[in-house]
């Protein structure tokens, strides 16, 4: 979505502009953001169903800046941080 944002500003700020493509990309950005949203209304949901999952993100949520997606991710790259063996 980022690249499309810079991509857009670029077209929005070009010395040759077309009105269809710029439309395009913000029709774009539209749709990453509405799929962002509904992915994140599924993580939620999912999180909140399973109870372990929810009790460890509930934990890693505390820390000042992390929220629910962030620590719903980080459990699962790291496999509930399983892999690891001590706490270095």
């Amino acid at each position: 979505m980022v690249r499309a944002k810079c991509r857009l500003h670029a077209m929005e700020h070009s010395w040759h502009r077309n009105a269809r493509v710029t439309a395009l990309k913000t029709g774009q950005i539209e749709f990453y953001t509405w799929v962002a949203e509904e992915i994140e209304i599924e993580i939620k949901i999912l999180a909140e169903e399973d109870r372990v999952l929810k009790e460890k993100a509930d934990r890693r949520t505390k820390v000042k800046g992390l929220g629910l997606i962030t620590a719903v991710a980080v459990l699962c790259e790291t496999n509930g941080f399983r892999l690891f063996n001590n706490i270095r």
